[in-house]
């Protein structure tokens, strides 16, 4: 027997229900793919949900895999007695993966930079060895500006659809 708790509320408009919007509108990897989706867009404003759900995935994608491979084939090679060298081959398509994320990766920071207010051209912080990197990483956890800027307009996430 369905109570009236397990069922989500339908929009009359679309006929989806809200709780499947929210979570296609609000989840972090949305906001990994919206990133994506600006590959080479430097203009306007990125969020911190944005910003940080594009690093996290990047990450994951790009250090778990080949760390994960380079255990395992350096666990088979040793066990057999081979030369373990051979690890290498199989982390090839890593570094290529690395360098495709660089774009996505400085225009998700120069878009975030705007957001709070600052010229893009502040990324070249980061060249300064450990101090400007620090600096960099704390200016990506400053909030947004709340309200328009010279970059545009306050980054919202997107309407729920079917929401008044």
């Amino acid at each position: 027997m369905m109570r009236a708790n397990d069922r989500p509320e339908q929009d009359a408009p679309s006929g989806r229900s809200s709780r499947d919007d929210a979570d296609e509108d609000s989840s972090a990897w949305h906001y990994a793919g919206l990133a994506f989706h600006k590959y080479l867009y430097f203009d306007g404003r990125a969020r911190r949900k944005e910003f940080w759900s594009f690093i996290t995935f990047g990450t994951l994608f790009t250090i778990a895999p080949p760390a994960i491979i380079m255990s395992l084939v350096y666990v088979l090679l040793v066990t057999a007695g081979r030369d373990y060298s051979a690890v290498a081959y199989f982390l090839f398509p890593f570094p290529l993966m690395a360098l495709g994320l660089m774009p996505p990766a400085l225009a998700v920071m120069v878009r975030r930079l705007h957001d709070i207010g600052l010229s893009g051209w502040s990324i070249f912080i980061g060249l300064i060895p450990v101090f400007g990197q620090l600096m960099l990483l704390g200016l990506m956890l400053v909030p947004s500006q709340p309200s328009f800027n010279k970059y545009g307009p306050v980054p919202k996430p997107m309407p729920h659809r079917g929401a008044n």
